[in-house]
């Protein structure tokens, strides 16, 4: 889930860059053209243009925000899944062990049972 999340912000920012782009592209081939052309219409639209552009560096900054805090939450889980696999790791290393100095008694005693029973 968490993963998902981080693939689904990192898919809206990189298509937000890629609009930025586009537009940043369109704006400069505005401002090259030269000749006739109706310059109220251009102004009109070069200010929405301009408007919407920073609508849209409010939603990429809204994305990166939202693209770290999945990071955030995907690295906080990634603590928590070691810490668990560490403690698991420790609990059964201690199972094995306290099995093991059993099995090593039990053959002591079997040892020492047997070695009275050859006296």
């Amino acid at each position: 889930m968490a993963r998902r999340g981080l693939g689904d912000a990192v898919i809206l920012e990189t298509a937000l860059a890629a609009r930025d782009d586009a537009m940043g592209r369109e704006l400069d081939a505005a401002r090259e053209i030269v000749g006739d052309f109706d310059r109220e219409a251009f102004t009109a639209w070069f200010f929405r243009m301009r408007d919407e552009r920073a609508r849209l560096a409010d939603a990429m900054h809204d994305a990166e925000s939202r693209t770290a805090a999945a990071r955030t939450i995907l690295a906080q889980r990634r603590v928590a899944e070691t810490a668990a696999e560490e403690a698991l790791a420790g609990a059964v290393a201690a199972k094995e062990a306290a099995s093991a100095r059993r099995d090593q008694i039990m053959l002591e005693d079997v040892a020492r049972a047997l070695k009275r029973a050859a006296e």
